[in-house]
């Protein structure tokens, strides 16, 4: 997961993680089937700790690179409020 705190188009600007006026964030990860519910009120509370754990790296935008938290999947399914199981939820068996 990459939380963006910063924004890369603006230097020293907050990036959507700590802007944005969102109650929810859902975050589905392709290939897991996975859906992660967070509030940004809880997500913002590990945003400087994760800073202080996890790498900050760069992603590449076609007009812009920008900077965002590498969190681990597994720290952040820890913290989030609800995780859907897409699959499970519709019925769909993986093969």
């Amino acid at each position: 997961m990459l939380p963006k705190a910063t924004n890369g188009r603006i230097q020293g600007k907050a990036g959507w993680a700590l802007t944005s006026q969102a109650d929810l964030l859902l975050v589905y990860v392709q290939g897991l089937d996975l859906i992660y519910i967070w509030s940004f009120e809880e997500l913002r509370k590990h945003l400087f700790d994760w800073a202080r754990t996890f790498t900050i790296k760069p992603a590449e935008n076609r007009d812009y690179r920008t900077w965002g938290l590498c969190v681990d999947l597994c720290e952040f399914e820890q913290g989030a409020e609800h995780v859907i199981n897409l699959s499970d939820y519709l019925g769909i068996s993986k093969k």
